[in-house]
């Protein structure tokens, strides 16, 4: 399982520069579109700090996520151990 989300920012390379400050892995597609790789290992606390980072720069007051899920990516006997897909 691999999805990628795309989004349109005004300022791709400001974004890519705070999230490789905080060591998070995203890709500039051009300069007003940044991609975010999520697969079968991303959990909801990977989604919350993600939307908390771009809650944070956005410079709007903070927002506390609340998910109605208990998804913690997929089973892990299910879950691939290497490099090679």
């Amino acid at each position: 399982m691999f999805d990628t989300l795309s989004i349109k920012v005004k300022n791709a390379k400001e974004i890519m520069d705070y999230f490789e400050k905080h060591e998070i892995n995203l890709t500039q597609l051009n300069e007003d579109t940044i991609s975010i790789a999520l697969n079968e290992v991303t959990t909801l606390a990977d989604l919350e700090e993600l939307l908390k980072h771009f809650n944070k720069l956005s410079g709007k007051k903070p927002y506390t996520w609340e998910f109605n899920s208990r998804y913690e990516g997929l089973n892990r006997s299910l879950r691939r151990e290497g490099a090679f897909m």
